[in-house]
């Protein structure tokens, strides 16, 4: 006789599901479906995803994450000139200048093929609470001032500027740097499975 589980769950890869499957006993597929999903890239830091990120990846707590953003925003010494790292670290704008998005497409198709690009550069503009039609109200000019966390200079990999960083100012700038990239690249595809299973 057959027992229908009651159980969903989600499984990260391949081999936690079939230690799961294995814990069950004998199990019979009775249905599978194979989709392929789409998933567009994050925007460009904000100071708020930036600390939720760098407290979730790094370990810190905000306060160190803002110190670490303040010396990059401050820059260091690079061919005889002072040269700021990232954009302004405090902003709530996902904004990205056209000039900015057309250098990281260049860095993007040098490093993995123009096909890792979509057809147009993606230039997001709108405040968060776009969003949200309840909370839709005009911007103030302020508001647009600062652009999205990001690098000065895309072209400049965390590689590159190694030798001239500390330990923590590296792995927050690769941290800025990858999501930055992210952020202009074509969607992830996934090929998801779902399988129905029943116990013996």
């Amino acid at each position: 006789m057959l027992h229908a589980l009651t159980a969903t769950n989600t499984f990260a890869d391949e081999a936690s599901a079939l230690a799961a499957a294995q814990s069950l006993g004998r199990l019979v597929v009775v249905a599978q479906q194979v989709e392929i999903v789409e998933e567009a890239p994050p925007p460009p830091f904000t100071t708020a995803d930036l600390l939720e990120e760098a407290i979730l990846r790094l370990g810190w707590n905000a306060a160190q994450v803002m110190q670490v953003a303040q010396r990059l925003f401050e820059g260091i010494v690079l061919d005889s000139a002072h040269t700021g790292l990232i954009t302004y670290h405090r902003t709530d704008s996902i904004r990205v200048v056209p000039e900015a998005a057309a250098q990281v497409r260049a860095v993007i198709a040098d490093m993995f093929g123009p096909q890792a690009l979509p057809a147009q550069a993606t230039v997001p503009s709108s405040p968060w609470w776009k969003g949200f039609p309840w909370l839709s109200r005009p911007a103030a000019p302020e508001e647009h001032a600062h652009e999205a966390i990001r690098p000065t200079n895309p072209g400049r990999t965390p590689e590159q500027l190694a030798p001239h960083l500390d330990e923590q100012s590296l792995a927050l700038y690769r941290l800025i740097w990858e999501r930055f990239l992210a952020s202009q690249m074509r969607p992830a595809k996934y090929r998801q499975v779902i399988v129905e299973l029943e116990a013996a």
